[in-house]
């Protein structure tokens, strides 16, 4: 699914679960640890929907009014 949305460079972010993220956060992590974690999220736990483009630098960016689902019209028929 991701890389419909991430395919000009062909890159993948990295997406954690509530319990990996706090894996995530200790310093003193190895490189192993830290390549043990960059596993792909299941796609089955991800949802993705156009949001509305924000046109004003003076939005909150943690209002969470910005992520709510948007449809545009040209986009009708097209799947994410």
């Amino acid at each position: 699914m991701m890389k419909k949305i991430h395919n000009v460079k062909e890159r993948m972010p990295l997406i954690f679960t509530e319990q990996t993220a706090n894996e995530w956060l200790p310093p003193s992590l190895s490189d192993s640890d830290i390549k043990n974690l960059m596993q792909l999220l299941d796609k089955t736990l991800m949802n993705a929907y156009t949001t509305a483009k924000i046109t004003s630098r003076s939005i909150n960016p943690i209002d969470v009014n910005i992520i709510k689902p948007f449809e545009y019209p040209e986009l009708k028929n097209t799947e994410v």
